[in-house]
């Protein structure tokens, strides 16, 4: 029933858009009532979990206009470049009909251009677009917390963690694809999650079409898929089904480098394009030093020399990429503010999983070391391509979501292991009284 009430909303918002002039009122309103909307039904459940969402979905919303008419232009709205330059050629796109979907933005471009062509060219559809995202992945995080049957209090610290996050809140008010990518990432991480506990080969697969959902907005985001192909190949038991997923997957990659080489660039970026290239322009990728907030600007070309140099580049970068803006790295009261509010939340989060890690070290559990694996992948191949504290923390927000999946899981199977061994204790301790 509320998809419909909000369906029909924006039904009308799209005649009024195409029949009457257009003004920025319009989509306003109509913003304001699909919040109300959406709020009702949240607070309507009465559940602790639904109460957390709708606080951060609020909490978006309100910012939202906060930062479209109360804020002066450029405090706290974080419009980089990239936001402007995605908004732009969408825009570009919506009133001129032409964009170039392998330039700025590329394919993020072109589906924002599409909804200012269906609900008017502002950019505060985009950006309400983006907090929509930002609900329907809070919400998938919910649901993947519920199938775990974690504890009612680790599912309510996960949503909060999430919910709250600064950075959540921050980016999903901007037209940058963050938002996008993560909803897919998350989505192809939880049906992994489903996949390894359910052994369900439809989940599977959706995990995969969803990872490369998300690597059509960004590449990067895709690269959790070879972990998934990893496992796959661990649990299934069957010769033949594995032999017909190497034929398969050897004919389509040799299809798409025949047909399509020139876009084999475009879409792994220019990581494996700067490898196919050899060691010395690898090596001027990894040691790029352009931008505001650089980091590891000491690093140079000349250092790495042979393949083994990357043993101790790449573990840095990936280092720097987690902990940036590092403190002696700091130009301002900007970067301390974003290590305080940002990093530390990452190193927190870090170190109580490795803590979980080292008291529970007896676990036996595919979830886990697979959200471990993807943790440990995904973040490498983004702090290969990384060089700025700006960048990192855009990139490494996709993390966020591994690391939650990771401490509930943590956290849920210490509990049960915790309830196993006073269980097992008071038994014993029954016995002895018998024997006494």
């Amino acid at each position: 029933m509320t998809f419909i009430a909000i369906a029909v909303l924006w039904i009308i918002e799209i005649i009024i858009t195409i029949f009457f002039e257009q003004d920025i009122l319009v989509p306003v309103f109509f913003i304001i009532a699909t919040a109300f909307i959406i709020a009702f039904r949240l607070l309507s459940m009465q559940k602790y979990d639904m109460l957390i969402i709708c606080s951060g979905f609020l909490l978006c919303v309100i910012w939202l206009f906060i930062r479209n008419f109360l804020v002066i232009p450029g405090f706290l709205t974080i419009d980089t470049a990239d936001a402007m330059g995605f908004h732009k050629v969408a825009f570009g796109f919506a009133e001129q009909g032409r964009v170039d979907v392998g330039g700025y933005g590329g394919f993020y471009s072109a589906v924002l251009g599409i909804i200012y062509i269906v609900f008017g060219s502002y950019r505060i559809i985009g950006e309400f677009v983006n907090i929509l995202l930002y609900l329907g992945t809070a919400l998938v995080i919910r649901n993947t917390l519920i199938f775990c049957r974690v504890s009612q209090k680790t599912k309510l610290i996960s949503l909060a963690v999430f919910c709250f996050f600064p950075w959540s809140i921050l980016v999903s008010n901007v037209t940058l694809r963050e938002s996008v990518i993560l909803f897919f990432f998350v989505l192809s991480v939880s049906s992994f999650i489903k996949y390894l506990k359910n052994d369900s080969q439809k989940e599977f697969i959706l995990s995969v079409v969803f990872g490369l959902t998300a690597g059509f907005f960004h590449s990067g985001a895709m690269i959790a898929v070879p972990v998934y192909v990893l496992f796959w190949f661990i649990k299934t038991k069957s010769f033949f089904a594995k032999s017909a997923a190497v034929i398969i997957f050897i004919s389509a990659f040799s299809f798409l480098a025949i047909r399509e080489q020139d876009r084999i660039n475009a879409y792994f970026g220019y990581f494996v394009y700067n490898m196919r290239n050899g060691l010395e322009s690898l090596a001027r990728f990894l040691t790029l030093d352009y931008g505001d907030s650089v980091y590891l600007e000491w690093i140079d070309a000349s250092y790495i020399n042979s393949v083994f140099d990357l043993l101790w580049v790449i573990p840095l970068k990936f280092i720097y990429f987690i902990g940036s803006p590092m403190p002696w790295d700091w130009r301002g009261f900007g970067d301390m503010v974003a290590y305080l509010t940002d990093t530390i939340i990452y190193l927190v989060l870090i170190f109580i999983c490795i803590k979980l890690l080292i008291k529970n070290k007896s676990l036996n559990n595919k979830s886990i070391y697979a959200m471990i694996l993807i943790f440990i992948v995904v973040a490498c191949v983004y702090a290969a391509g990384t060089i700025t504290a700006g960048t990192a923390i855009r990139h490494r927000y996709k993390l966020l979501v591994v690391l939650i999946f990771l401490y509930a899981m943590l956290r849920s199977k210490g509990s049960h292991i915790q309830m196993l061994s006073q269980k097992l204790k008071f038994n014993k301790e029954l016995q002895k009284r018998g024997k006494a």
